[in-house]
């Protein structure tokens, strides 16, 4: 009998301190976790990119790409003779049309995906995208150079009530493809203010 109150008791200590270690450890670790956590969100938190204004006649340029901005206009609708294409907004919208050259300065491929450009009137934005004048409107080839264009929306009610538009590009140093989501790890951010009335 006394063998098994000793062992019991036994037992309960040891049980006791294997709750306390555990606690310990686990406060331990959750300290780290949280440590791990904050840091790893100071080191990843990384600062907005700074937005550098543009204007017609600018020229953006990086080690990959040289894009220079001819003109911005609104127009009902955009012909490409040499691609049989003619690009029309939807009902209700005009064209906010960006064109300029476009020069593809690195060795691979550049998808139009690698670029996420907004209009917005009125802090409204649009997605719009970046297409290339050549056969295949969704990508550079490498060493190439051509016109692109961008044909953003703007609806007829904010056309008649606002008289600005904001074009917002958008894309990364390695020009790799980015989602819709305009935050996601954009590098380098240029705006053009347009007044169209």
């Amino acid at each position: 009998m006394k063998r098994k109150v000793l062992i019991s008791i036994l037992i309960c200590l040891f049980c006791i301190s294997l709750c306390g270690c555990g606690s310990s450890s686990s406060s331990d670790g959750a300290s780290s976790e949280t440590d791990v956590t904050e840091s790893g969100d100071m080191n990843t938190a990384e600062e907005e990119p700074e937005v550098i204004k543009l204007e017609i006649g600018d020229t953006i340029e990086t080690d990959s790409i040289k894009m220079t901005i001819d003109s911005v206009e609104i127009v009902d609708k955009y012909p490409l003779p040499d691609l049989d294409t003619t690009y029309v907004p939807s009902a209700g919208y005009k064209m906010l049309l960006v064109k300029g050259a476009f020069v593809n300065k690195t060795d691979a491929d550049i998808s139009n995906a690698s670029f996420n450009v907004l209009t917005t009137v009125n802090e409204e934005p649009t997605d719009c995208k970046l297409f290339f004048e050549n056969d295949d409107q969704w990508t550079a080839p490498a060493s190439s150079e051509m016109n692109y264009f961008i044909p953003g929306k703007v609806s007829e009610h904010q056309f008649e009530q606002y008289d600005t538009a904001t074009i917002t590009i958008g894309f990364r140093d390695d020009m790799s493809a980015i989602t819709p989501d305009y935050t996601d790890d954009v590098t380098n951010v240029y705006e053009i203010e347009y007044k169209y009335k």
